[in-house]
């Protein structure tokens, strides 16, 4: 780390009135880490921007202080000053005006709400102050965050709708469902089926599909869950291969076409 850069550093403080037990430790530091990934897989899902070490574990109130890493060369210093002051700036627009939140993040933080809220569980569980620390900045993550992000999270409107993605994890236990992961996303769509369609999800398991039905959003516009009526693979073909024979207009070339569509 060069000398001139000053250490990204959160601090997550779960004000404990006694001692805590390892597994509070534990659990505080799987839900932090699951907020901190959700946070950094924003700017680009596949490639997170940061990693997270501990600097420091404190239990007399237990806190964990974590400090953030580039995750590759290209990531600059002011790009995780900035990741750590947008997760403060979340906490507190989200307790205050949590509709206006979603009007500025339209659809892509539902995951990221939903590890939210698991620390902020903790605080209410414990019935002990859970803030987040970054700089002279501090955040609750408490009672009143748990139940703004709970309106976040309720269904709000249905609509029919497809999507796509690798099959995986069909699940028969209590309810019958799969999931499929769209590209960039870490946590697949829960997809109910019927009986009927349970010989083509075997059949299609681990390919890639597309999946048609009732979609359940959430308030962020982000899918909760869809009810399939419809399930396809998606075979991946070249260009050459779905282009029909000749040409649709006799005499130019798809060059032509494609070249003379832009100019009008």
């Amino acid at each position: 780390m060069s000398e001139d850069r000053k250490p990204s550093t959160l601090t997550v403080r779960l004000a404990t009135r006694e001692a805590p037990t390892l597994q509070l430790l534990k659990t505080l530091s799987d839900r932090v880490e699951d907020m901190l990934r959700e946070l950094t897989a924003r700017e680009e899902p596949r490639q997170p921007i940061a990693i997270w070490l501990v600097r420091h574990v404190d239990v007399g109130s237990l806190a964990i202080e974590v400090e953030a890493r580039p995750a590759r060369e290209q990531v600059s210093s002011q790009a995780l000053d900035n990741l750590c002051h947008q997760l403060l700036e979340d906490i507190h627009s989200i307790s205050q005006e949590p509709l206006t939140w979603v009007e500025r993040y339209p659809g892509r933080d539902g995951q990221f709400l939903q590890a939210l809220r698991r620390l902020g569980a903790l605080s209410v569980e414990h019935q002990a102050q859970l803030s987040v620390r970054y700089g002279d900045r501090s955040a609750e993550v408490g009672g009143v965050l748990v139940a703004k992000v709970d309106t976040l999270l309720q269904t709000r409107f249905q609509d029919w709708g497809a999507v796509e993605g690798i099959l995986e994890m069909v699940t028969l236990h209590r309810q019958r469902y799969f999931r499929l992961y769209p590209p960039g996303v870490t946590r697949g769509v829960a997809c109910h089926f019927g009986s009927d369609i349970f010989p083509k999800v075997k059949e299609l398991l681990g390919r890639r599909v597309l999946a048609w039905g009732r979609l359940h959003h959430s308030r962020t516009g982000s899918i909760e869950r869809m009810e399939v009526q419809h399930l396809e693979p998606l075979e991946t073909k070249s260009l050459d291969e779905i282009r029909p024979q000749e040409p649709l207009w006799p005499g130019k070339t798809y060059e032509e076409l494609h070249r003379e569509a832009w100019q009008d």
